[in-house]
This record gives C-alpha cells, structure tokens and sequence, in this order.
C-alpha cells in the first residue's frame, strides 16, 4: 500500500469546473433544444462551517419556464424553486448549503419542457479528522495510445483511523495532467468514488504526452495520487475538415441537451471526399491548458462518429469554460 501526500493547495493547479457524468439515454435522435444555457455561481462552492449560497441561472430560447432539483451525493434531493430574472429569458433559483451538508458531487438537473440538462456542482468540505489517502497506485490502461483514444484511470480512496480503514465512498475524485516538459497541472476529468468501495473509475482522452494524477481537495488543502505516465502518439493524416474552425450546435438527443458538430472530411491533396475512418472532438478550456477530447453526448467516453460519404456528425457532451474546439481523424 502506498501514502499518498496531504500538500496544501498549489497556485499552479487551476480549477476548472468539471462535468458530470449522464447516464446512457435511449437511441437518440437530434431534436430542436429549447435550453441555451446553464450557469453556476459559485462553483465550486466552499463549505467552511458556513452556509455556502447559490445561484443557478438557466436560460431558455424562447422564455419558457425552467424547473429542477439538486441531488446530493447520498442520493437524497432537494427541489429548486425557479423564478423568471426581470422579466426575461433567464429563470433564477437560489440554494443555501448548510454546514451539515455532505461534501462532493452534487448533480443539477434542470427541465425545459421535456427536455433534461444536467450540470455539476462540486461542494468541496474542510478535511476529516481521519487520513485521507490513495490507497492503490493509479492504473492507466493502455499506458500508450493513439491521439484521442480514450485510456481507462482508476483507484481506490480510503479514510484511515488509527487501526480502522474505511472505504472513502460519494467523493468527486478530480483527474489533472500535466504535459511533458511543462509544469502546470490541468484538469481533464473526474470520478466519483463507489460508495462502498472507494474506488472509481474514468475514461479520458488526451491529445499530448504526460502524467495523470488523481485529486481530492478540500477547502484547506488536497491529497494526490502518485503521477502516472502515458505515452501518446500523434496522428499523422492528410485530411482537412470543413469548417477547419468546427463550432457547436446546441441541440438534444433523446431529450438531452448537448451539442452538435457537423463536418466534412477532405483529403489535402485531391480534396476528394475521405470516404472512411473516425472523427473525434477536442477542446481546449478558456483558462488555458492542453487539448483534451470532448465526451460523448452521455457524459461518458469519447465523442466520435465514422465518417458518411466524407461527412460526420459528431455529438458531444455540452462543455462549458471552453476556449476552442478542433476536429481530428483517424482511420
């Protein structure tokens, strides 16, 4: 078994707010979306033996009504009472976190109609009395790759107490990386941790070479994983996409929100249409970092789609804080 650190909080890691995972929706079919957007303020929000107050706004196309919940990492819910926000698109709900209240992922889901949009808010408490620590060392299946193949990371998190070892169970586990030759560690995904195992699971894709290290954080420092290196290996392809500067269509799938790529596959030297292979999604974050790829439209692996007579339609999970998009290829 190896002791992970307990470090106080680095400047140099820059938190962005992660996105939940969704569950699999039936076979989707692309709908008109009516949801524009969904903010959060904070978020993350600090529990510090205080109420933590909050805001969620949602914005509607066309002004209908907004409705939701907030459901707590032990699976109990508390219902939002949505306002409309001086009279126009967006409808407003506020929430207290009491002290009481238990830390980790907490799920919004919000409905428009039929439609269902989910976000993520990350309640993050002060540190137990007990140790905290990584129990296994992190496991990155495959450790080398192909760009924008998803590999597969997990671990076990556990609370020691003197001679008691417990399962650290319902917690949001953040997953960073940081690229060879640089410094700067990057959020990329994150993992719940099972509640009675303390173990989790994530599937990321990434577009560089270099290390992934699990997180918990806490309002007064956080724990790490030991860093793990993965290897991967750039594409080399002679195709161009069309618009070389993809950007998303907000629309549903199956009465989710999420978004819509629609893309045409060149090849460089003949401008043929490329009549097979794969297309996948990465974005880079408005706070900086390296590319990343997108998650499917579930929440859950990597967004792609084959390629249709040189067109692809790729759906993915509607990220937010996100500062470009690119599209890349494989056969």
């Amino acid at each position: 078994m190896s002791r992970t650190q307990q470090a106080p909080d680095e400047t140099e890691s820059s938190l962005e707010t992660p996105t939940p995972p969704t569950p699999a929706p039936s076979t989707p079919t692309a709908e008109k979306s009516f949801l524009e957007t969904i903010r959060i303020l904070p978020n993350p929000i600090m529990l510090d033996g205080r109420k933590a107050h909050v805001v969620i706004e949602v914005v509607t196309i066309d002004g209908r009504p907004a409705e939701g919940r907030l459901v707590a990492p032990d699976d109990s819910s508390r219902a939002l009472r949505f306002k409309r926000w001086r009279g126009g698109r967006t409808w407003r709900a506020e929430h207290d976190f009491q002290p009481g209240d238990p830390p980790g992922p907490w799920l919004l889901e919000a409905r428009v109609g039929e439609e269902v949009a989910e976000a993520l808010l990350h309640v993050i408490g002060r540190r137990p009395a007990a140790s905290v620590w990584f129990a296994d060392d992190l496991t990155v299946e495959p450790a080398t790759v192909l760009e924008g193949e998803p590999v597969a990371v997990s671990g076990r998190l556990e609370l020691v107490d003197e001679d008691t070892t417990l399962p650290f169970g319902d917690q949001l586990v953040l997953l960073a990386f940081r690229e060879r030759g640089t410094q700067t560690w990057d959020y990329v995904g994150e993992a719940r941790t099972e509640r009675d195992t303390g173990r989790f699971t994530a599937e990321i894709g990434l577009g560089t070479s270099g290390e992934i290290r699990a997180e918990l954080r806490f309002v007064d420092g956080h724990v790490d994983s030991e860093a793990v290196e993965v290897q991967v290996l750039g594409l080399i392809d002679n195709v161009r996409f069309i618009p070389e500067r993809p950007s998303p269509v907000r629309t549903t799938h199956g009465g989710r929100s999420c978004y819509r790529f629609s893309l045409k596959v060149r090849r460089q030297d003949t401008n043929g249409f490329v009549p097979s292979g794969r297309v996948y999604i990465q974005y880079r974050p408005s706070s900086g970092g390296t590319w990343r790829s997108a998650k499917a439209h579930t929440g859950r692996g990597v967004a792609e789609a084959q390629i249709n007579n040189g067109t692809a339609d790729v759906f993915t999970y509607p990220h937010t804080g996100v500062g470009g998009w690119r599209a890349r290829y494989r056969n």
